[in-house]
């Protein structure tokens, strides 16, 4: 599944995708929560978006960030977890050389 904004694109990981991200962890706590959301998504199929690790990017091309639901809970709530790509980070992933430079932390929402 895909969601866009004026500004950004989620996309849901694949497994395949999942499986690269927590490969390429340097943090073992995040790669743990990584490989605890994988297997949610092994488990439970059917709930796959809720499970999944979410790529959050820029329309103009750098990776910015990740979002995850840590399943759904009986009463239907959901926790939300969220991570922000370094602009250092985010520009090493840039995939369009003519992309402006990083908002910054004051940017306004999407």
């Amino acid at each position: 599944m895909t969601i866009q904004t004026a500004r950004l694109t989620l996309h849901a990981a694949s497994q395949q995708e999942m499986r690269r991200f927590i490969q390429a962890q340097t943090d073992p706590v995040l790669a743990a929560a990584y490989r605890e959301m994988l297997q949610g998504c092994l488990t439970h199929p059917e709930a796959h978006l809720w499970h999944a690790l979410w790529m959050i990017d820029r329309k103009d091309g750098p990776h910015v960030g990740e979002l995850s639901f840590k399943g759904r809970n009986a009463d239907g709530s959901v926790e939300i977890g969220y991570g922000i790509t370094p602009p250092t980070a985010a520009a090493a992933t840039r995939r369009k050389p003519s992309a402006p430079p990083w908002p910054g932390p004051l940017a306004s929402p999407a």
